[in-house]
């Protein structure tokens, strides 16, 4: 699949189909699968022919869509997840959406962040009118088991201290992950606390070349299996996430708080983040999370504030746990989108 080149992911769709099934053995008879980016197969054609609604993540997946909607003559939503061509400042991604909103075969729009949906309401008001916008706050992501996660405020305090960056590769350099920062507040902390405490890890496409102006060493774990990833984060005691906006094009960034971030406090994670377009959120700086701006001094700073104080870290890790499995949770989040595709592909 293109997709997962694209993510740089060694999957076939074998792969995919298999782990799926084994995974969810009760949904995989109803699953089709597409061979290519097109979704046009004799396999798919029925499966086509019976939907009622069409429906996909991203901007560039929604206008993928509009051919197939148009020859099986199928209503279509999507969600308007940050990435996949969404850039606010970009005259194309602009056109992209005036296409997708005037198709009369749209159905409706989902949007995750306060920043889109701002811009979104200010540029298209009709949407509102029509009721064909739904505003619902994160994204959807695995369910882990929270007895084995659940952080305690009072909980044993662990000789040593886990502190990863959690990221895909999509600038060369990782700016836009903020991976030289997190490199560079390594290098603060030097002369601030005995490094012999703690231990540094990466997650994702990275190499150790990325973090040399670090000087320590750091673990590289690479891509991680979802599966895999809640036993991996639960060794973890603090993940970082200083995210800038603006390095992949001047109006693009990334969701607040990002894929990754989730998944870290979900698993009992501490976490330290930006809020760089400074959204309002469910979640509470300083309570939910540590909010820095995207500089080593800023990171290193709230680094210090937990390492130095096993009680705060202890709080963070289970004050966050709370606020994001809550937030989070798949009732949380899947209850209002059935209802919003519900009304995309009934009208009620």
């Amino acid at each position: 699949l293109s997709v997962l080149d694209w993510l740089d992911h060694n999957t076939s769709i074998t792969e995919i189909k298999e782990g799926f099934k084994n995974t969810y053995p009760d949904l995989a008879p109803r699953v089709a699968y597409a061979e290519g980016a097109d979704f046009i197969s004799p396999d798919l054609e029925p499966h086509f022919r019976a939907v009622v609604l069409l429906y996909t993540v991203f901007l560039n997946n929604a206008i993928d869509l509009i051919p197939v909607a148009e020859r099986y003559g199928t209503r279509f939503a999507f969600t308007l997840y940050p990435g996949g061509g969404l850039d606010l400042a970009d005259e194309a991604s602009r056109s992209k959406l005036v296409r997708v909103f005037s198709h009369p075969l749209f159905a409706g729009v989902l949007i995750t962040q306060p920043h889109t949906l701002r811009a979104i309401e200010r540029s298209f008001p009709e949407l509102r009118k029509k009721n064909q916008i739904e505003y619902i706050f994160g994204g959807v992501l695995q369910d882990v088991p929270a007895e084995n996660l659940m952080p305690r405020a009072d909980g044993p305090k662990k000789e040593l201290i886990d502190i990863c960056f959690f990221a895909n590769r999509y600038d060369p350099n990782g700016l836009d992950k903020g991976a030289d920062v997190y490199a560079d507040s390594i290098g603060y902390l030097k002369n601030k606390t005995d490094m012999n405490r703690l231990r540094f890890h990466a997650i994702g496409p990275w190499r150790s070349e990325d973090f040399r102006s670090a000087g320590v060493s750091i673990e590289i774990h690479g891509q991680i299996d979802n599966a895999e990833l809640p036993s991996l984060l639960a060794r973890m005691d603090i993940a970082i996430f200083p995210t800038r906006v603006g390095v992949l094009g001047a109006g693009s960034f990334d969701g607040f708080p990002v894929g990754a971030a989730i998944e870290a406090a979900k698993s009992g994670v501490a976490l330290i983040s930006t809020n760089p377009l400074r959204q309002k959120t469910p979640l509470k700086k300083g309570k939910s999370y540590l909010g820095i701006q995207p500089t080593a001094r800023s990171a290193a700073k709230a680094l210090l504030t937990l390492i130095e104080s096993p009680t705060r870290l202890a709080r963070l890790k289970a004050r966050g746990f709370d606020d994001f499995s809550t937030v989070f949770s798949l009732q949380s989040q899947m209850r209002p989108r059935v209802a919003f595709l519900t009304r995309c592909a009934y009208g009620f």
